[in-house]
């Protein structure tokens, strides 16, 4: 480009940028503003003149320029009690990161992000989680955290409390934590709903993060309390355990590492076969659902970050899936069996 040219398209959107602040009030929007006026000027910078046109110069500069590029879009995740923020840390700039894309990205502490303003149309904003490692630049908040907790009733203080969750199989206790009243009616809170609970360390009144649906529970419409889960009390074995019902069908299963080989038994005597993965990777998980026509996820034998997983990628590959909630072998194969008509319909 012309020197003299690009030294008047400076100028000029140096112009419009000083417009832009003194039309607008509100500091956030001046801020983004701001960003987005430096970025163009940074790109601007980076054009070579034309006279000084270097072949090997613009190759090397165009690698650096990616690079510079992709450290400009990234977001560093911090976890709040809801939702959380993306926190650029070269500017400072910081984006409000809701609880469902949380989930849906499965973000943790210190995760990278991008984030593109209305990327899925008007207010709905884009974000997307980038591989590789955390940064840990960045403290973490001091929050603890409940997920797959049971909602209980007080009576002596006319609240709503959690003292136990689901923790690697087992119904586990946990300090009384009161929840906020207005969570309670924004979810619609009642006796023994499954939720996702965080509070900071100085205080016992929880924010609800996620209240479970039905279907991110059990699979079957009708709705079953945390009552369904207490005893683990198994189911008499099924008598015919010769059937080929499973012939030709592959089933997914993730964690259940102390019970996984009852259930390996279980599927290859009825013909079927088995796909497993303890591995929290999303490739791993990934590849277990590819590879299955049904997918067998053991709600309280697994990590949470697997459970989403595995749940996320069974709906994108519209592969049915079950929530296991007991570990006995009868109950798993009862299970299968009952939800078997949907690979059925599927194929037909």
């Amino acid at each position: 480009m012309n020197k003299d040219m690009k030294d008047q398209i400076v100028t000029l959107i140096k112009e419009a940028w000083i417009e832009d602040i003194k039309n607008n009030r509100e500091i956030r929007l001046i801020e983004k503003q701001n960003n987005h006026y430096i970025k163009i000027l940074k790109h601007l910078e980076r054009l070579v003149p034309s006279e000084a046109v270097c072949t090997d110069c613009l190759v090397e500069e165009s690698t650096d320029n990616i690079e510079q590029e992709s450290q400009e879009d990234t977001f560093i995740f911090v976890r709040h009690l809801l939702g959380g923020e993306g926190i650029r840390p070269e500017t400072g700039e910081k984006i409000f990161v809701p609880e469902s894309v949380v989930r849906n990205e499965m973000l943790e502490h210190g995760d990278r992000l991008t984030f593109e303003e209305n990327g899925n149309g008007y207010q709905r904003h884009k974000y997307h989680k980038l591989s590789g490692e955390k940064d840990q630049t960045i403290a973490a908040l001091d929050i603890i955290s409940y997920d797959y907790a049971i909602v209980e009733y007080d009576e002596s203080s006319h609240r709503y409390i959690c003292k136990k969750h689901f923790k690697q199989g087992e119904l586990t206790n946990i300090p009384i934590c009161l929840l906020n009243e207005k969570d309670i009616i924004k979810f619609n809170i009642h006796k023994e709903d499954i939720i996702s609970i965080a509070h900071t360390s100085h205080h016992t009144a929880s924010r609800i993060r996620w209240k479970y649906d039905a279907d991110e529970i059990l699979p079957t419409p009708i709705k079953k309390k945390a009552s369904y889960y207490k005893g683990y009390q198994e189911q008499t074995e099924m008598k015919d355990k010769k059937d080929t019902i499973l012939k030709g069908i592959a089933v997914g299963i993730f964690g259940a590492s102390q019970f996984i080989n009852n259930y390996i038994e279980e599927v290859e005597q009825r013909g079927g076969k088995v796909h497993h993965t303890e591995s929290d990777s999303q490739s791993s998980v990934e590849a277990v659902v590819n590879k299955s026509d049904i997918i067998v996820i053991p709600i309280t034998h697994v990590s949470h970050v697997k459970a989403e997983q595995a749940k996320a990628y069974a709906k994108r590959a519209e592969k049915p899936f079950v929530i296991l909630k007991n570990s006995g072998r009868s109950h798993f194969v009862s299970e299968l069996k009952d939800h078997l008509h949907l690979i059925q319909t599927k194929e037909e």
